[in-house]
């Protein structure tokens, strides 16, 4: 009985594993995030580039988050929004608090006395506002609604964009083979969870990004 060279093997697996893409499935969830968003966005074809819509999302203070959604671009046919989700971290514990300022963060600067130690009372209300509310930015991504289709789509998430519909893996960047419908599935659990636990909110701070 002759035995099958082990590169035939790899490459019978490899076709066999080979993702492929649902573009139905796709085009389904890009239609429910545009209509998502049509409802953060009361008329978004009318608004102008740098409209800023804010929403505190959450049931309690502790776990409080900031949902920004910004009008990037505006044409006929399209319009792009930028979309920065931040976690307060003003009511965790002062050691996760004061380890968050510590890294770089200019809420954390003040004045040194002589002593060294830093003299709170230099340290501005502007300062003492960005402290209260520092935090981390858990999301941040661009999103292109096109009007004609009714499809909303991610074209950039975090430090990455223009995804390909099927990636071969592990690929330089380490994305999963579907990775562009995961990026818009998590986009419609987003926009789902501010529409539910989200209420618009007046006089926040914009997400720096």
């Amino acid at each position: 009985m002759s035995k099958i060279p082990p590169s035939q093997i790899q490459t019978r697996v490899q076709r066999k594993k080979r993702y492929k893409v649902d573009l139905p499935a796709q085009i389904v969830e890009c239609e429910m995030n545009y209509h998502r968003l049509l409802r953060l966005l009361c008329n978004v074809k009318e608004l102008a580039v740098g409209n800023t819509q804010h929403y505190l999302v959450g049931d309690h203070p502790a776990s409080e988050s900031n949902f920004q959604v910004t009008v990037l671009e505006q044409t006929r046919y399209t319009t792009v929004v930028h979309i920065a989700q931040l976690f307060s971290l003003q009511n965790t514990d002062a050691p996760i608090k004061n380890k968050s300022l510590s890294m770089g963060n200019p809420s954390a600067e003040g004045v040194l006395a002589g002593d060294g130690q830093i003299d709170k009372s230099e340290i501005t209300q502007k300062q003492h506002v960005e402290e209260a509310v520092a935090g981390a930015i858990v999301y941040r991504g661009d999103v292109r609604l096109y009007h004609d289709a009714s499809v909303a789509e991610v074209v950039k998430c975090q430090r990455y964009q223009s995804f390909s519909p099927r990636y071969e893996y592990p690929n330089v960047d380490m994305h999963q083979i579907d990775e562009k419908v995961q990026m818009n599935r998590f986009l419609g659990e987003l926009l789902s969870h501010c529409l539910s636990h989200g209420r618009m909110a007046e006089n926040v701070m914009p997400i720096n990004t």
